[in-house]
């Protein structure tokens, strides 16, 4: 059967062998026996298998995966699950690579892929052994597969050594245990190899090995650490190849920190010794952007021509080691000079994260310069950066921008209009389910009558308007934002409270009745009603022990604010989130007992027309725990309607 479906549908059939072989840790689950079909005999409990029957079987499938591995796709194959084949088809795959190794027509390609497919079980099988897994292949199979890797080891000093950087780090450790030790060897070993290059070729030969190789950085990490090959390096090798890119990047970071322990003052003398003048402005720009972001670095740039400066200015993106050095103006300066706001968002969070670290961010953010950082936010509103979606989309970047706008928050009071602005126009990422809410916006709206009444009516037409009439044309983001502080209201707004916080009877009611009186000279006291009404469930409790505060309940008392009533009871029923069916009804009966406890309280306070509202809160929540009872013993019994 199985031949046949490897001569009808080859790569099922390979497929199918692979997944036939003796694995360490597979194992057999019960299936049920199928109610329609009798494919299975009746007597089937009374056929036994022997061990030596599954052996035998598992033997012949594991030689035909051997037998028809032909191409070298399915060669590597059968080399990644040398372990989990038995005795007699691992002896005939040994045969038949042995036979390989010699014939001409393989190609240098194939021979090279076959040599690190076996190289990398060699190691793997070297790492169980270390770490005491009893999967490990046997001495006899371990010193096969060496065999093979002498016979099919490339001749080519450069393919030997490629990979070293052709593989991660982590394939390559000794011993996975102690990486530490593991990476300083792998180290040794890549610096070994680039000695051994330049001395068999030259310098030319590790930057054909950068074109080669997986990891252009690690053969230029590596060759940063090889004296006297700067002017065979720098700068013909500074372009635009990518390969190259990565290989000089490497190749300065390393030559830059090459003292142990980092001595700053010391190797800031290999740049300032930097002779530039046969270089290109390009050339100079790249250098000193893969040299910390530090003063010392820039004194150098700022002798440079003023191409070299923009450039340098309009690339850079690594703002990590500006943190070693404080706060300062400089930089931010020069980025939005570049008109890169994003840029001095990213350079002004490796500031905030570096204090945060050292736990003193409070004493050190006094040195900042608030209004600078408030510019970049400012600038970053106007910029074409934002269009970027897939750029804004950056769950870091978004981060960063909040974070940003939270250290405004603490310096700036929300009075502010660049503040004001900036919140606004993030409103989709200070959202009621972010740690960081647009506090001044907030406060405009509920210490400002003149701002909320500017949302009501750019959002929600007049009802003395005519038909004809058109509403004010607006973005999509102002229409959202308005949603989100009125309909939706996604924030605990409440008319009347200070920059503390703390709620004031005082500007509460001069609030409503300005409120009031620009809704209605407009026509929007209706639907203005019904958000404030929203709004008010913020409200806090009396000093009396009345759960509203007193000040509160005289507005929702008045005989011609029902819906301001009406509206409350919707804020108290939204504010309950996405509610599920509870079973005893028990849930919404508490509901009903908490108010039902509150209206007899303004009720005895002499608040009617309010606890006559509550009364019918209340009364719903009943309601809805007898539904909750009465639907659930429908579904128990499997009534569905």
């Amino acid at each position: 059967m199985i031949k046949n479906i490897l001569n009808n549908s080859p790569v099922i059939g390979w497929k199918l062998l692979k997944a036939l072989l003796p694995n360490k840790t597979m194992s057999l689950t019960s299936r049920p026996l199928p109610l329609w079909r009798n494919v299975v005999p009746m007597n089937w409990l009374d056929m036994k298998i022997t061990n030596e029957e599954y052996w035998e079987q598992e033997e012949q499938y594991a030689k035909l995966f051997v037998i028809n591995a032909k191409e070298l796709s399915q060669i590597l194959d059968v080399i990644q699950n040398i372990g989990n084949l038995p005795k007699p088809a691992f002896d005939l795959f040994v045969k038949n690579l042995v036979s390989l190794s010699g014939k001409d027509k393989l190609s240098g390609n194939a021979r090279e892929s076959i040599w690190n497919a076996l190289l990398d079980e060699a190691h793997r099988n070297e790492q169980q052994v270390k770490t005491d897994m009893q999967y490990s292949l046997s001495e006899g199979a371990v010193n096969e597969i060496n065999n093979l890797i002498e016979k099919f080891a490339p001749n080519d000093v450069l393919k030997k050594y490629k990979r070293l950087f052709d593989t991660n780090d982590f394939e390559l450790y000794e011993d996975i245990k102690n990486w530490k030790e593991s990476e300083k060897k792998l180290e040794a070993q890549r610096i070994d190899a680039i000695k051994n290059i330049i001395r068999i070729f030259d310098v030319k030969a590790i930057i054909d090995l950068s074109e080669e190789v997986k990891s252009p950085y690690q053969v230029g990490f590596a060759s940063g650490k090889i004296d006297n090959i700067d002017n065979e390096v720098l700068p013909q090798y500074i372009d635009q190849i990518p390969s190259h890119e990565e290989f000089i990047k490497g190749y300065i970071v390393s030559r830059f920190y090459r003292t142990r322990p980092v001595d700053m003052d010391e190797n800031m003398k290999w740049p300032k010794n930097m002779d530039f003048s046969d270089w290109e402005d390009n050339q100079i720009a790249v250098f000193l952007i893969n040299l910390p972001f530090r003063q010392s670095v820039w004194n150098i740039l700022e002798n440079q021509s003023q191409i070299t400066q923009d450039i340098y200015w309009q690339k850079i993106v690594n703002f990590r080691d500006i943190a070693d050095q404080g706060y300062l103006d400089y930089p931010f300066i020069k980025l939005l000079a570049a008109k890169r706001p994003l840029a001095a968002v990213e350079c002004f969070q490796c500031v905030l994260h570096h204090y945060a670290s050292k736990k003193v961010l409070a004493e050190k953010t006094k040195d900042i310069n608030v209004e600078l950082v408030r510019q970049i936010l400012l600038d970053l509103i106007e910029s074409k950066e934002l269009n970027d979606k897939e750029k804004f989309d950056s769950q870091m970047l978004q981060y960063n921008i909040k974070n940003t706008i939270g250290f405004l928050q603490q310096k700036l009071p929300l009075t502010d209009v660049g503040l004001w602005t900036i919140e606004w126009n993030f409103m989709p990422l200070l959202n009621s389910h972010s740690d960081k809410l647009p506090k001044a916006v907030i406060y405009s709206i509920e210490n400002n009558p003149e701002v909320f009444h500017q949302m009501i009516v750019t959002v929600f037409k007049s009802k003395n308007s005519l038909e004809t009439d058109k509403m004010p044309v607006v973005s999509k983001q102002v229409i959202n934002n308005i949603y989100s502080l009125t309909i939706i209201n996604n924030y605990k707004i409440l008319p009347g409270k200070n920059e503390n916080g703390k709620f004031v009877a005082q500007k509460f009611n001069s609030w409503i009745k300005k409120v009031k009186e620009l809704c209605e000279h407009s026509g929007h006291w209706d639907v203005a009603q019904s958000i404030i009404g929203e709004y008010l469930i913020n409200a806090p409790k009396d000093r009396t022990g009345l759960f509203i505060h007193k000040s509160v309940a005289r507005v929702l008392e008045l005989y011609d604010n029902q819906k301001i009533r009406t509206g409350y009871n919707i804020g108290i029923l939204n504010n309950l989130g996405v509610q599920t069916m509870d079973s005893t009804g028990e849930t919404n009966h508490n509901r009903f007992i908490t108010w039902n406890n509150r209206l007899n309280e303004v009720e005895k306070a002499g608040f009617i027309n309010f606890a006559g509202t509550l009364r019918e809160l209340a009364e719903d929540f009943e309601m809805d725990a007898q539904r909750d009872i009465i639907e659930s013993r429908k579904f128990d019994n499997g009534i569905f309607e």
